[in-house]
């Protein structure tokens, strides 16, 4: 009789353990930013939407608006600090490491897409990812006509080459698709290796401080678009409302403008070179829509 009691006892105690456990694992993953951190995402080398400064700091287009999340969330609820811990996310982790409350925002440079919407959620677009072609700034080539019979150097297998090939197909123009790997199309640009290249704009942000006295110039349209968003989880809470709200008062009153002319138009922390980028008519229209949709 004793020995089944002290079996009842421990059932008991390990059930009455589990059921406590659950509600305070749900707050942990959900809200674990009250009073305490917030986790943020980020890319070490995503351009100026997410890298790691040569001072060691993680900044960022994306970045900053994620910090101001954060701020926006301490003044409305009163929180007197909150202590922010960047992780680094991979192409691989990042889903993941948001589905499971490793991070709470990722705030690097993930295509937005009705695929990953059934697995996280993505706040309204503040950036479209374009790529471009682009020569040297002192090139005379200055429209895609100008580069019949040219050396146009491509990532291999990417949507952006393509997305050339079929332009100069439809166009019915000759030129030579050079593949360059990643970290050698910006020295091939400039050692005339090839006259022109043509890259998402992100990438190619990343990898100009590789050759920073490299000045170049977009010609021709744009070969490609994707929205890219900052993402959170399928979970409710405080932060996702706040996440949202901020989100939309900047794209409202039009601050989300200043913070953009600020890492592609004006000096950035190194090592990247500045983007001299304004705007593109696609994240304007994404500005004015206000919407996670792709």
């Amino acid at each position: 009789m004793k020995e089944r009691f002290n079996v009842f006892a421990v059932l008991s105690t390990v059930f009455l353990l589990g059921a406590c456990a659950t509600p305070v694992e749900e707050r942990h993953v959900g809200e674990k930013i009250v009073g305490e951190k917030i986790v943020i995402g980020v890319r070490p080398a995503s351009g100026v939407l997410s890298y790691r400064s040569a001072e060691g700091r993680y900044v960022g287009y994306h970045v900053e608006i994620c910090q101001k999340i954060v701020d926006n969330y301490m003044r409305t609820f009163k929180v007197p600090k909150i202590d922010i811990e960047f992780r680094p996310v991979t192409a691989q982790s990042r889903m993941s490491d948001v589905v499971n409350g490793v991070v709470d925002l990722e705030c690097g440079s993930t295509n937005n897409t009705l695929e990953r919407q059934k697995t996280v959620d993505f706040l309204p677009t503040a950036y479209v990812m374009e790529g471009r072609i682009f020569v040297t700034e002192d090139s005379a080539i200055s429209s895609l006509q100008d580069l019949k019979g040219k050396r146009i150097g491509v990532l291999s297998g990417t949507t952006v080459a393509q997305a050339l090939k079929d332009l100069l197909a439809q166009q019915s123009m000759a030129a030579s698709l050079v593949p360059v790997p990643l970290d050698e199309i910006g020295r091939a640009l400039q050692n005339k290796e090839v006259d022109a290249i043509a890259i998402d704009v992100d990438l190619f942000s990343a990898k100009r401080s590789l050759n920073p006295a490299l000045k170049v110039k977009a010609v021709g349209p744009v070969l490609h678009k994707e929205p890219i968003g900052i993402m959170l989880a399928k979970k409710p809470g405080r932060l996702r409302d706040i996440a949202y709200q901020t989100m939309d008062s900047l794209l409202k009153t039009g601050e989300i403008e200043a913070i953009y002319k600020s890492w592609f138009e004006g000096p950035v922390p190194a090592p990247l070179a500045p983007m001299n980028m304004p705007a593109s008519d696609a994240t304007r229209q994404a500005w004015a829509r206000r919407s996670s949709q792709p």
